[in-house]
């Protein structure tokens, strides 16, 4: 698929659009080996036994309440509110750095500089403007 600016040109109205609308994680962004490596903290912080990596990454797109019992097995809501506190503290210390573009979608992002960019998603906004800044895209 061509992701040049002219194409994306020629898809869209001839008005310029006001602003941009898309997913981030997986999207333009690949988080997964942050993903898992948070998921596997947080389960060690927890003392429990580190699921398989792949096994993780079968659970991306989930909550982290849902992550924790697909990947435990363990349908405790406390547990799993644990979890989801250990993974943050894992993911404010790793997930920017490890998160890299996906180089496909990258110059979908420079074609948008200098409009608005609306992201979905679950993760903390500073977070994701972060990685925008990281990458030079602000």
């Amino acid at each position: 698929m061509q992701t040049t600016p002219a194409f994306f040109r020629s898809i869209l109205p001839s008005r310029a659009p006001k602003a941009l609308l898309f997913d981030f994680d997986q999207t333009l962004v690949n988080s997964a080996e942050a993903i898992v490596h948070c998921a596997r903290s947080a389960i060690s912080d927890m003392g429990l036994p580190t699921p398989e990596r792949e096994l993780i990454r079968r659970s991306i797109g989930l909550s982290l309440e849902a992550t924790f019992h697909f990947i435990t097995g363990i349908a405790d809501t406390g547990a799993a509110k644990n979890y989801a506190a250990h993974f943050v503290k894992h993911a404010d210390r790793v997930m920017v750095h490890m998160t890299t573009f996906v180089d496909r979608r990258i110059k979908l992002t420079h074609w948008g500089c200098g409009r608005k960019l609306g992201l979905p998603g679950g993760g903390p906004c500073t977070r994701t403007k972060t990685v925008f800044e990281r990458f030079g895209c602000t």
